[in-house]
């Protein structure tokens, strides 16, 4: 019946007139809106099924209605896969039929994602820092069909993944004092919100949560950056960095100790502004916070025994223990020790040394 689609059509519109055949007519009428061999019925034709009895495929241009795309591309999506169909060529047309549940289970997917607008205002901020996060690779995002384009969504499961890391990061509640919310960033043209989420990932900086937040609003709005990662903290391609004066002020020590840090090996220097001093440089981020698991100040053991800075270095001078870098009042340098030549030294804790 394919073959002759037209002639026998018409021999059979004429055989069905005659009274009493009206239940072979609704058998051939779900027939045909079934047979995926032949070519589609019109809705116009007189063997059309209004509804149809059993909808199983629809065709290209149904779905390129509900999916907002032409038909054209309809052909693609079937070709690589993303949609369930039938492409066929029958006599001098060319027929594509779409399997009608695979295609309820795109739009279904479609509906539960959201496009960048919608996950931005979902997040707190704008569609154009979520696309950034999906290009860099923070955001998981799969490009389904939109009604003027192809656009990439993100499921409502990826963006609650997202925000749960970025909670894990708040290790403290804060008031807004010394503190900004994360959304308020871009607006600063300081440093990219991307890279300071990429460094809160990478465990080199920590958030707050707002103590003035209820919890409802959105999380780049809940959750606080310090200031001071936003002006004294550097993002190059190496990773954070930080100032000169930003490392000194997070190790509590003087300015003039940086180069000598630098010299000796303490901190890592990731980029010179002037080849000739240590003073214009950027510091690496991780070298400052992971400083203290492998030196120690003499004004950071006095504080901890409960003496003074005088005390110690006595002590440990009787030791035998020399410091990698001696103390000079005068120029504010304080006396840096290794941790691993101390643990020998069984201090006492809270025990006064004399």
């Amino acid at each position: 019946m394919a073959a002759t689609f037209g002639p026998l059509i018409e021999r059979m519109r004429v055989a069905f007139d005659h009274p009493g055949l009206e239940r072979i007519l609704d058998g051939v009428r779900a027939i045909l809106a079934n047979d995926v061999s032949g070519l589609p019925v019109k809705h116009w034709s007189f063997f059309y099924a209004d509804p149809p009895l059993r909808q199983r495929y629809v065709t290209a241009a149904v779905a390129a209605r509900q999916l907002g795309v032409t038909n054209a591309s309809i052909g693609k999506m079937i070709l690589d896969g993303r949609l369930s169909g039938i492409s066929q060529t029958i006599v001098t047309r060319h027929v594509r039929l779409i399997d009608y549940q695979h295609l309820g289970k795109v739009l279904d997917q479609r509906a539960s994602s959201f496009g960048s607008t919608e996950a931005g205002r979902w997040l707190g901020i704008s569609a154009f820092q979520v696309e950034t996060f999906r290009r860099i690779g923070l955001l998981t995002a799969a490009r389904y069909v939109g009604k003027r384009r192809h656009e990439y969504r993100f499921h409502i499961d990826d963006l609650d993944a997202f925000r749960r890391r970025l909670e894990d990061a708040a290790i403290s509640t804060h008031s807004n004092v010394d503190h900004i919310p994360l959304a308020n960033v871009p607006e600063l043209r300081r440093v990219r919100l991307a890279d300071l989420v990429t460094a809160v990932f990478q465990g080199t900086l920590k958030l707050a949560v707002d103590a003035s937040s209820d919890g409802s609003s959105p999380v780049f709005r809940r959750l606080l950056i310090s200031k001071d990662a936003i002006f004294g903290t550097r993002f190059r391609s190496e990773g954070a960095a930080l100032s000169v004066a930003a490392a000194a002020k997070q190790l509590s020590v003087s300015i003039r100790m940086i180069p000598l840090l630098i010299e000796y090996g303490c901190l890592e220097r990731i980029e010179t502004y002037n080849q000739s001093s240590d003073s214009k440089c950027s510091i690496s981020a991780v070298s400052v916070t992971g400083f203290h698991s492998r030196f120690t100040l003499s004004s950071r053991l006095a504080r901890e025994f409960g003496t003074s800075t005088r005390v110690i270095c006595e002590r440990l001078k009787v030791a035998g223990v020399e410091p990698l870098i001696h103390s000079n009042t005068a120029n504010g340098i304080s006396a840096v020790w290794k941790l691993s030549e101390l643990d020998a030294i069984d201090f006492g804790k809270g025990q006064e040394i004399s």
